[in-house]
């Protein structure tokens, strides 16, 4: 359990840079606050994270970016859950700037202030498969802002909104195809 911890910058529950490698199973980060990755903040070259067998990320906030999780790495989740979470701008599940792939994990009730990406804002790479993006709010793609050059890719995925605000779509996919 990660929990209840604050930072004025990066990653408010954990941060992997420079490489690192971790692997969260069946752990909880909740309620943590910063400005970029309220939750957990993944970022260097050849950094990996996976969160899996259950781990929750949730309750998290950031005031810019990425409020349960910004990944600028590699990032895995694999049966696991983002809910809950918020930011001021963009990602208010995930913001993915490197690779994100999702598989039977769900990504839900996560918000947006003013800005794009409820659940998950990806500027990177993104697969997800037989996984949930349901219930979350941004200002554009409430469940899902793909404005990446690289096609996402989608396998057995339910994507459904929460309240929609002006602008907003369940996908909102910008120079890429949605293929699946």
């Amino acid at each position: 359990l990660v929990n209840a911890n604050l930072s004025p910058a990066y990653g408010g529950g954990l941060s992997n840079e420079s490489g690192g490698a971790v692997t969260l199973a069946a752990s909880m980060v909740a309620d943590n606050t910063s400005a970029v990755g309220g939750g957990v903040y993944n970022t260097g070259a050849g950094s990996r994270l996976r969160l899996i067998n259950g781990s929750l990320v949730q309750n998290n906030r950031a005031s810019i970016n990425g409020g349960g999780i910004s990944n600028d790495g590699s990032l895995n989740l694999t049966d696991a859950v983002v809910r809950g979470n918020g930011a001021g701008v963009s990602g208010g599940g995930i913001l993915n700037h490197g690779t994100l792939t999702m598989i039977r994990s769900v990504a839900r009730d996560n918000r947006t202030d003013a800005g794009s990406g409820g659940g998950i804002a990806s500027l990177g790479a993104l697969t997800l498969t037989d996984s949930v993006v349901r219930g979350n709010t941004g200002y554009n793609g409430g469940g899902i802002l793909n404005a990446a050059r690289a096609r996402p890719t989608y396998g057995g995925v339910e994507i459904s909104h929460g309240p929609l605000v002006a602008g907003s779509g369940d996908l909102l996919a910008r120079m890429a195809d949605v293929i699946g």
